[in-house]
């Protein structure tokens, strides 16, 4: 049965017309009303209603039954049941009834859920099955009369057909109106507006999609819409397939910039490399900036090409740097290094260095080169260290056990050492092999700074003038050899005396002395030899006997005899004194005389007798005599 404006068809054949219902009508329609207001009655089976709207089917009524044995229509579009609102004698009478809530046996011997339900187990009632005959009736299809006959509805389970590319999952919604709605996600890359997609009314398959993101787009998995690029930094107006993310954003660097961090916009480039321009970034990447590489630099901030970059120099080192760097103290480089290395063992560099076995002329800043004899170095270092007191190394020398005793003669008899010093800024060593002080009675001989030009030599004296020895007993403080003299007699010298420093040999001397020979004449006048001073060196010598008148010279008594005579001397004095070679001291002479005696004899003459005066004595009968010492009153 389908019901039209203006006409009430059964089975294509017009059997009312001009019906006052029209499709704007507000008022609820009645289908085979009996009595009432209506203004039409029929008598008749209902097998079917369909009510359309511009073709479109909006409501499809069966016949059915309810579990309590209710007869009505029920609508497979919204799925709503509509009882018989009379009853009795004027109720009308269905068709081939299928129960609500019960089932009818089909052809495939299957049950038929006759609800719409929802969920995955929702089904699409797609047409009618004669039981008996097979035949298959569709929806809206408009049939003969059946006459008395069952018709087994067929419910087809909704497939929600997912787009292989676009949609990660779907399942079945739900069946609302005979018309299956399937959810659905996207895949990442992919977005759907709705997370929904409703399929075509009576057909139980829905194919699902989504929509890709453009260029300049991007979406991830789940996505409801596309996001901008542009949102995330202004510059990034691009994107990869597969869009997905916002790593598939990107941006085409112009000549002179790059991305110096993830997730920025381009900036003006860097010293220590260069922005050709042209490079494509993607979001969350940095790029557009070559380094210059391994052992080169560039100080320029807007460099566009690798011909702008410097290969750092012997001594230096850099590694896409702004600046090339001197190496560190103890370090060395060859041109275009990125890195340096330590110099070799028994080097040394206060700076930078060019060779590993630097020489002078090798040093970027401060001093370097070969550490000197006396010192030694471990690879990379920066200074000498100095062997041990008393040892040497020969050049280039690379650990402590290089250095070895001093070479230096008389080194057996060396007490103390001087301690070595290296000096960097003119790389040399002072004090090297440098005896401090030698053993007692050894002298360090020698000139400062060569290391065999050092040594102890022992003390040797010899007894010079004055002297009879010269023995070395010990060595002083100042470098200088002591020794004891032992002086001769007639000579005044120091017992203790110092040599000059440094020298081992040394004569020991005394002054040769001058004593006084004094005289004590006792009126006496000297004779013609009457030194007055005298040496021990001196030759034997006589001192002559004075003379005084009147007296006779009776020797000479020493009153103050020498320390010591020498062989020959008349050393108790006497005539003609003799003082031989040897003889040394003060003397003291004193002369002894003897007064000179006359006797005077007095003749009285003949025939004269003489008395005999006091003092006088006969000499017979007319003389007399007597004695005067010389000088006496007669």
């Amino acid at each position: 049965m389908i019901l039209k404006k203006g006409s009430f068809i059964i089975n294509n054949s017009t059997v009312i017309s001009n019906l006052s219902y029209t499709s704007m009508s507000p008022n609820s329609l009645a289908v085979f009303c009996r009595g009432g207001n209506y203004d039409y009655k029929a008598t008749a089976k209902i097998m079917a209603v369909r009510i359309k709207n511009s073709g479109q089917i909006t409501h499809n009524y069966i016949p059915v039954k309810s579990s309590g044995n209710e007869y009505g229509l029920y609508d497979t579009v919204d799925g709503i049941f509509y009882p018989n609102i009379i009853s009795g004698a004027d109720a009308f009478t269905p068709g081939n009834v299928v129960a609500i809530g019960g089932s009818t046996t089909s052809s495939a011997g299957g049950t038929c859920n006759i609800t719409n339900g929802s969920g995955s187990g929702a089904k699409v009632l797609t047409g009618w099955i004669n039981p008996s005959t097979g035949t298959t009736y569709n929806l809206g299809q408009n049939v003969q009369d059946l006459g008395d006959v069952t018709l087994n509805a067929v419910w087809s389970t909704v497939s929600c057909n997912k787009d292989a590319n676009s949609v990660n999952t779907s399942t079945l919604q739900g069946v609302s109106n005979n018309t299956p709605t399937c959810t659905k996600s996207s895949k990442a890359g992919y977005y759907c507006p709705s997370n929904t997609q409703t399929g075509t009314q009576n057909v139980a398959s829905v194919t699902v999609s989504c929509t890709a993101a453009t260029d300049g787009e991007y979406a991830a998995a789940g996505a409801s819409s596309a996001s901008l690029c542009s949102a995330l930094a202004s510059d990034y107006t691009h994107s990869d397939s597969p869009r997905s993310s916002a790593q598939n954003c990107y941006l085409t660097t112009s000549t002179g910039k790059f991305v110096a961090s993830a997730n920025a916009n381009p900036t003006n480039c860097t010293c220590g490399g260069y922005c050709p321009g042209s490079v494509k970034v993607n979001y969350g990447s940095t790029g557009g900036r070559t380094g210059c590489g391994a052992g080169k630099y560039n100080a320029s901030t807007s460099s566009t090409s690798a011909s702008a970059c410097s290969t750092a120099t012997a001594g230096y080192w850099a590694n896409s740097s702004c600046s090339q760097t001197e190496c560190e103290a103890g370090k060395y480089s060859a041109a275009g290094a990125s890195s340096c290395s330590n110099i070799n063992a028994g080097y040394f560099s206060t700076g930078g260095a060019k060779s590993k076995t630097p020489s002078s002329s090798d040093c970027v800043s401060g001093y370097c080169g070969a550490c000197p004899n006396g010192t030694y170095s471990a690879a990379g270092s920066s200074t000498c260290s100095v062997c041990a007191d008393g040892k040497t190394s020969t050049s280039p020398a690379t650990s402590a056990s290089a250095c070895t005793a001093c070479p230096n003669a008389g080194v057996a008899n060396a007490a103390t050492w001087n301690t070595p010093t290296w000096t960097a800024s003119t790389n040399t060593v002072s004090n090297l092999c440098s005896i401090a002080t030698c053993a007692s009675t050894y002298v360090r001989t020698g000139s400062t700074g060569t290391a065999s030009s050092y040594a102890c030599s022992a003390c040797n004296g010899t007894a010079g003038t004055g002297t009879s020895a010269c023995s070395a007993t010990s060595t002083n403080a100042s470098n200088q050899c002591v020794f004891t003299a032992t002086i001769k007699n007639g000579y005044t010298g120091d017992v203790t005396q110092t040599g000059t420093a440094g020298t081992a040999a040394y004569t020991c001397t005394a002054a040769i002395n001058t004593y006084n020979i004094t005289y004590v004449l006792n009126d006496g006048t000297h004779g013609t030899t009457h030194p007055n001073t005298y040496k021990v060196t001196d030759a034997n010598f006589t001192i002559s006997n004075p003379t005084k008148t009147g007296y006779t010279f009776n020797g000479w008594t020493v009153t103050v005899a020498p320390t010591g005579w020498g062989s020959g001397s008349s050393t108790t004095g006497g005539s003609n004194m003799v003082v031989a070679t040897g003889t040394y001291g003060d003397i003291k002479l004193t002369a002894n005389w003897t007064i000179n005696q006359y006797t005077i004899t007095v003749n009285a003459g003949a025939g004269m007798s003489t008395v005999a005066a006091t003092g006088w004595t006969n000499t017979g009968s007319a003389s007399m005599s007597k004695t005067f010492d010389y000088g006496a009153v007669i």
